[in-house]
């Protein structure tokens, strides 16, 4: 992609540059008959010119590369003194002063309008008469760009946002470090797409801060406009808008506001909005023209741990047997912050295997202040999962020499262990120590196991330590992580086969119907819904594997038995994703349900999944299924609806799972 991009680059920067000249010259030759007119277009043409070779040049005339331009300088002013070399010499004491110093006078003159014009034009023509013009008409460039580098660069900053079209803009509201990271990605690995971005009046001033960082933005090809956010009427037009800023109650204000003026004016817009509030999205139920993607920092990071790190790596092939996994997944998670609870969710979501046994340690000093609700939310999530809490005062003082007594004699228990404390310091001190605790008992290679969390993890880069970092925030906020196209393709197609599952197996993927029914789901932009998709695409590559690769996994699927046991582990992992999400048993059915086998806490919105009657074994869906249709029947509902079947669901889904594998590998 950076190839694409540079070739790209490359070939708009030669077409404006044809332009540029084509401009200058124009100006250039009717300045020459001294008309009024040939002066105003050799004004205008300057300006122009100046500003296309800056946008041209953009990045090599920032103050980190100043050397391009007395570079430039000084290449222009050594082909004048050529250009200006004298064909006769008058005297032998005379030659330093007319071959050099004469020389190198008229050429400095052509980069100073207000010193005048030498008209004493060489009377060779040809290729030096040539030559002559060329060089006048680099020089007036060259002072354009000059003065627009020093005193317009803001003005020319904003103004690039012109030439961008609007839907290759992406649009970062507020400072962040994310946001700059995201945006440098963006640059580097998209082909069309230009980040800008917008900060409050307020921040607009002449401090060393604002200065720092419209540099930075701008070094790196990236445009700063301000608005005003608290009466935001008006908005720079883009598709992608990203809250990424630290504040999560500003990212959410601005969001609404965005959101609400795109929907007034019927544009479709995506919205990329960093919070960590339960249920958010609830707040855009009624916005029907925004795709809205929940950024939570701690899931991502959770979650690309899981893609890079899947649990069915560590077991052995002989303990995969006839699609059933037969191991034992015991982790332990320091620390039950966001990151911690994230972490333990998608771990048991990817853990989940007919014949595979899950649970884990939990260790947390202020395990009640964090998640004081944890224990009453998510109980069917401890009890399905086997999930303890050590609730000894000094084990929960990590760090102390109780914990680590503690450790030295249960570490060999865990198939995984991680450190997620909130703090990188802590975590990393407490994981070195724990190393050498795992190194001294005869574990050689703890990093296998010991997983720490570092947000900013430059200063560990440089020397090799016995522990594994994940987390970092330049990995997270990328195109592949925040944007995911690779991703949500899947989950799109996934959502696809879902809607349509009452059709006969297909082959193939409607990618126009995929993408609206993504966009327009039922219930009104629910990020349950998608999430619960991208959970799916997260265990494609872990059914792949457990068949014992793609072509395996076709013949598989032809087979009923190991159909089943296909069908069975596809409904596990569906169990854990919802018990984690805090979906409860649902186990009495209404007589009078209207969403089958549903609860929503606003029923005919079909928003806020409270319940559902399908989180049992996979044996027992039967029950299920009957008693939906048993309802249907007496409802009248049956033939609108259809007879359900949802072990056929589950088969029909796996029976998809090589075209998943197909979409995932294809990028």
């Amino acid at each position: 992609m950076r190839k694409k991009r540079l070739i790209l680059q490359l070939a708009k920067s030669i077409l404006l540059l044809l332009f540029i000249f084509f401009i200058g010259l124009c100006g250039y030759c009717l300045s020459k008959h001294n008309s009024f007119c040939g002066i105003i277009i050799t004004c205008f043409a300057v300006i122009i010119a100046g500003w296309l070779l800056l946008s041209v040049l953009q990045p090599l005339t920032s103050s980190k590369h100043s050397w391009f331009v007395i570079m430039l300088f000084l290449m222009l002013s050594f082909w004048g003194i050529i250009i200006y070399q004298p064909n006769e010499i008058s005297g032998i004491e005379n030659v330093f002063i007319e071959k050099i110093i004469t020389p190198l006078n008229k050429t400095l003159s052509i980069f100073f309008p207000s010193r005048g014009s030498f008209d004493d034009e060489p009377v060779v023509t040809g290729d030096v008469n040539v030559s002559f013009h060329l060089l006048h008409l680099f020089a007036y460039f060259f002072f354009a760009l000059f003065m627009f580098s020093i005193f317009g660069r803001r003005l020319f900053n904003s103004s690039r946002r012109f030439i961008i079209l609007s839907h290759n803009r992406s649009i970062f509201w507020g400072e962040s470090e994310a946001g700059i990271l995201l945006a440098q990605d963006i640059i580097n690995t998209e082909l069309w797409r230009q980040p800008i971005f917008v900060f409050s009046h307020s921040e607009k001033d002449d401090t060393q801060k604002d200065k720092a960082l419209f540099e930075k933005i701008d070094s790196m090809g990236g445009i700063v406009i301000y608005r005003d956010f608290n009466a935001i009427r008006r908005y720079p037009k883009g598709y992608s808008h990203f809250f990424l800023t630290d504040d999560q109650d500003l990212n959410l204000k601005m969001a609404l506001k965005v959101s609400q003026t795109a929907k007034k004016s019927k544009q479709k817009i995506k919205i990329y909005l960093r919070s960590e509030m339960h249920r958010v999205d609830y707040l855009f139920r009624d916005m029907t023209n925004i795709d809205l993607q929940i950024i939570n920092q701690s899931s991502l990071a959770a979650r690309q741990f899981v893609l890079k790190n899947p649990l069915i790596e560590l077991v052995p092939d002989d303990k995969i047997n006839n699609l059933t996994v037969d191991f034992d997944f015991n982790i332990l998670i320091l620390g039950f912050g966001w990151q911690g609870r994230e972490l333990l969710h998608k771990t048991i979501c990817g853990g989940q295997f007919k014949g595979s046994r899950f649970s884990a340690t939990i260790i947390d000093k202020d395990i009640d202040m964090k998640n004081g609700e944890y224990k009453i939310l998510f109980d069917e999530c401890i009890k399905e999962y086997k999930i303890s809490f050590i609730e000894n005062e000094g084990i929960n003082n990590i760090g102390s020499k109780d914990f680590y007594h503690w450790f030295n004699g249960n570490h060999r228990r865990y198939v995984r262990i991680f450190v997620a404390m909130g703090d990188d310091a802590q975590n990393f001190n407490v994981s070195c120590s724990m190393a050498n605790i795992m190194i001294a008992a005869g574990d050689m290679n703890p990093q296998k196991r010991l997983f720490v969390n570092i947000a900013n993890a430059d200063k560990y880069l440089y020397c090799d330590y016995p522990v594994t970092m994940f987390g970092r925030l330049d990995k997270l906020y990328t195109c592949e992580v925040i944007i995911a196209h690779k991703l949500d393709r899947v989950a799109k197609a996934v959502n696809y086969v879902y809607w349509n599952y009452r059709n006969e197996d297909f082959d193939d993927i409607d990618w126009v119907e995929a993408e609206k029914i993504w966009t327009n789901m039922s219930n009104k932009n629910s990020t349950f819904s998608k999430n619960s998709s991208r959970a799916l695409a997260l265990n494609v590559e872990n059914i792949i594997k457990i068949s014992g690769g793609r072509t395996a996994f076709d013949k598989a699927i032809k087979n009923p038995e190991m159909l089943e046991i296909l069908a069975e582990n596809e409904h596990l992992r569906w169990n854990a994703f919802h018990f984690t999400e805090g979906i409860t048993r649902w186990n009495n059915i209404d007589d009078n349900a209207v969403n089958d086998a549903k609860m929503f806490k606003f029923p005919h919105e079909k928003t806020w999944l409270l319940k559902h009657a399908c989180l049992v074994t996979y044996n027992d869906l039967d029950k299920i299924s009957d008693r939906v249709n048993e309802i249907r029947k007496k409802t009248g509902t049956l033939e609108n609806k259809g007879v359900e079947d949802y072990k056929e669901v589950d088969r029909m889904i796996v029976r998809h799972f090589g075209m998943f594998f197909d979409i995932l590998n294809f990028f």
